[in-house]
């Protein structure tokens, strides 16, 4: 996969797990809306949609390591994009 795919896909990934975690909209609709409002090509779709849902899948693993690396910022305490940067 071209390294310009994966770039795209990483960013509408964080778009869409922002809009996510910020808005409570379905992943999996926010990243079709995105999919079709850019045209984005079906690779770039794919493998964001693999992102997300493994950021989904294991949203309380992932918020638990965090927070056990960074015990002086508790979650709720973070930048909404900062968490899902992380």
């Amino acid at each position: 996969m071209p390294i310009g795919i994966r770039r795209q896909a990483r960013m509408i990934a964080l778009q869409t797990l922002y809009e996510y975690d910020t808005a409570h909209h379905s992943a999996p609709e926010v990243l079709q809306r995105h999919a079709e409002d850019r045209h984005l090509q079906p690779k770039v779709v794919e493998y964001a949609s693999e992102l997300v849902k493994g950021v989904c899948d294991h949203l309380v693993d992932i918020d638990a390591h965090i927070q056990s690396a960074a015990r002086e910022w508790p979650l709720q305490q973070m930048a909404r994009i900062d968490k899902n940067i992380l």
